[in-house]
């Protein structure tokens, strides 16, 4: 089942691979607890939002009120108490919301930088020549939308092994 905020091209392609689409506001109790029901597991990939504890809090009480076997969460890269991103703040502590569900398995999936990232950059390439990214003298190989997925499904498959883990 794909929860999806309208009917586009984008939910067609995804009814056309064989889910079953449910409309709705992602930000309502009541939606997320109808997409939920008599679902085993999920992916859980939360838009970019500043309301990210009140999401996750919301998703957390939805998934343990139709009794979620497991959910493999999409986070944020760095997450911690005191990073400089408020962003990132409130992702660390929405891991932790989804931790004290329980009854529901987790499994946090965090990927570096992603593979599109890089064209958000391209302006910059055109204006300046370089490609400008902070990551020091490190080096950074940027996983696909394809291969997150493939790792998603993989997870939910077979969570066993990765239950608990980041």
């Amino acid at each position: 089942r794909a929860f999806v905020r309208r009917r586009d091209p984008r939910s067609a392609a995804l009814e056309a691979a064989g889910a079953e689409i449910f409309v709705g506001d992602i930000h309502d109790c009541h939606h997320l607890q109808a997409a939920l029901t008599d679902v085993q597991r999920a992916f859980r990939c939360p838009p970019f939002s500043p309301n990210v504890l009140y999401d996750a809090s919301l998703f957390a009480v939805a998934a343990e009120q139709t009794k979620l076997e497991c959910v493999t969460l999409m986070g944020a890269r760095n997450p911690h108490a005191v990073h400089p991103s408020i962003h990132r703040r409130g992702h660390w502590i929405a891991q932790h919301v989804y931790r004290l569900m329980p009854s529901v398995d987790v499994i946090h999936l965090t990927p570096s930088f992603f593979a599109f990232d890089y064209f958000l950059g391209l302006p910059a390439v055109v204006h300046f020549g370089q490609l400008m990214l902070p990551l020091g003298d490190g080096r950074n190989a940027p996983p696909s939308n394809e291969d997150i997925a493939r790792v998603a499904a993989a997870t939910l498959a077979n969570p066993a092994p990765h239950i608990g883990k980041v």
